[in-house]
C-alpha cells in the first residue's frame, strides 16, 4: 500500500508542479478527466455491475479517455506543425509526461474496485485495523515525495532554476495572490468534502452530490471562457495593430484571435494590468483558437474535453444509482478518509464506495 502511495504522490508532483504549468489551461482542466483509467479498467476485469448490460459503462468510460489521450496528442502535433505561437520546446515530452503521471495518479483509486469485489473483500477488510496509522505514514511520506520531486526538477533539471532572491523580494500583490489561492484551495476542498458527505447523509446523492460534482469541471471551464471573452477586452490591442498583423508577408491570417495574442506581449511589464486576465489570455492564446492558419483545429482540443468528462461520468455511473440508508456513517460512504485536494471533484466520485459493505455480524 505505501508502495502505491509513493507512486500517486510521484504521480501527482510531476502532474501539478512540472508538466501543468508548461501546459495551457484548458489543456490542464481536461487532463484529469484521464485519472479514472484505472477505476474503469478494474470494473471491467472484475465485472462488478449489478447487471451484465452495465459493463458497457466502464468500457465506454475506457474507451473514450483511450481517445481522449490521442486528441491530446494530436491536438499538439497540429500546433507544432501549424506554428501556433507560444508553444513550449519539446512539448510533446510533456504532454507524454501528463498521460504517464495520470496513470499513477488513477492507482489512489484502486481499493474502490477492489472492495466492491466479493472475492477480494476479506483481504481488503483486514487493512481497517491499521487503516490510521498507515494513513498517518503514507501522507508523511507524501509530503516528503512531493517535495522532493518539486526540488529535484526545478534544482537539478531544470533549466530555469529556483531563484531564491525572488522569495524575498516578491511584491505584496504577488504574495497575496499566492497566499489567496492557497487558503481558497484548503477551503474549498475541506467544503467540497463536508458538504458531499452531508449530501449523502441527507439521502440526496442525485442533485446534491453526483450533480454538482460532475458539472464542476465544465462549470469551470464555462467560466473561464466567459471571464476571458467579457473581461479580455481591456486587453484588446488597437486598430493600428490589429491592422498590422492581419496579413504577414502575403499570408491571410484565419483567426480573430491572432492580433489580440499579439498584443499581449506588449503588456508583460504593465503593472495596470489585471494579472488574472492577463494569464487566462496568455494560457488560451497558446491553444488551436491563435491558429494562423484556421481555427478548425481547436475542435479537437473540445472534443478531447468531452471525451475526458463522458468518460470520468460513465466510470462513476454507480454513485447516480447508489442507494444509502437515512443517516450513513461517512466510512460507509467513502473509501478513503483522505481526498485528492488537487482533483476535489474527480477524487470525490471516484472514491465513493461501489456497493456498502455490510459488516460481518450483520451477514
Amino acid at each position: 500500500m505505501c508502495g502505491i502511495e509513493s507512486l500517486v504522490a510521484i504521480g501527482t508532483a510531476i502532474l501539478v508542479l512540472i508538466v501543468m504549468p508548461r501546459l495551457d489551461v484548458l489543456t490542464n482542466l481536461c487532463i484529469p478527466g484521464g485519472i479514472c483509467i484505472l477505476s474503469a479498467a478494474l470494473q471491467i476485469a472484475f465485472r462488478l455491475q449489478s447487471q451484465s448490460w452495465m459493463i458497457l459503462y466502464p468500457i465506454c468510460s475506457l474507451i473514450l479517455v483511450l481517445t481522449g489521450y490521442v486528441l491530446l496528442v494530436i491536438d499538439y502535433y497540429v500546433r507544432e506543425s501549424s506554428f501556433v505561437p507560444g508553444q513550449v520546446e519539446g512539448s510533446y515530452i510533456y504532454v507524454g509526461i501528463a498521460i504517464f503521471a495520470s496513470l499513477l495518479v488513477s492507482l489512489n483509486w484502486w481499493e474502490n474496485p477492489f472492495q466492491a469485489s466479493t472475492s477480494i473483500q476479506e483481504m481488503i477488510s483486514q487493512i481497517d485495523s491499521f487503516r490510521d496509522t498507515v494513513y498517518v505514514f503514507t501522507s508523511l511520506i507524501r509530503m516528503a515525495l512531493t517535495l522532493g520531486v518539486y526540488f529535484l526538477y526545478y534544482c537539478l533539471i531544470a533549466e530555469t532554476r529556483i531563484d531564491w532572491d525572488a522569495f524575498t523580494k516578491a511584491s505584496n500583490g504577488t504574495v497575496g495572490i499566492g497566499l489567496g489561492l492557497f487558503f481558497l484551495q484548503a477551503f474549498c476542498s475541506a467544503a467540497c468534502h463536508w458538504f458531499g458527505v452531508v449530501a449523502c447523509k441527507i439521502h440526496s446523492m442525485r442533485f446534491a452530490f453526483a450533480l454538482p460534482v460532475s458539472l464542476t469541471g465544465p462549470a469551470t471551464l464555462i467560466l473561464g471562457v466567459i471571464l476571458f471573452l467579457t473581461q479580455a477586452e481591456s486587453l484588446a490591442p488597437t486598430p493600428e495593430t490589429a491592422n498590422l498583423y492581419t496579413s504577414v508577408a502575403n499570408v491571410t491570417i484565419h483567426s480573430p484571435f491572432w492580433p489580440f495574442c499579439h498584443e499581449l506581449e506588449t503588456l508583460k511589464d504593465l503593472n495596470t494590468t489585471p494579472v488574472v486576465i492577463l494569464e487566462i489570455s496568455y494560457s488560451i492564446c497558446k491553444t488551436s483558437l491563435n491558429n494562423p492558419n484556421s481555427m478548425w483545429p481547436f475542435s479537437m482540443m473540445a472534443l478531447e474535453g468531452v471525451c475526458m468528462w463522458l468518460g470520468l461520468v460513465s466510470c462513476t455511473y454507480y454513485v447516480w444509482k447508489i442507494k444509502v440508508q437515512r443517516i450513513e456513517r461517512t466510512s460507509q460512504l467513502f473509501v478513503r478518509r483522505l481526498y485528492e485536494s488537487a482533483f476535489i471533484d474527480l477524487s470525490m466520485l471516484l472514491n465513493t464506495k461501489m456497493k456498502a459493505i455490510r459488516s460481518a455480524n450483520k451477514e
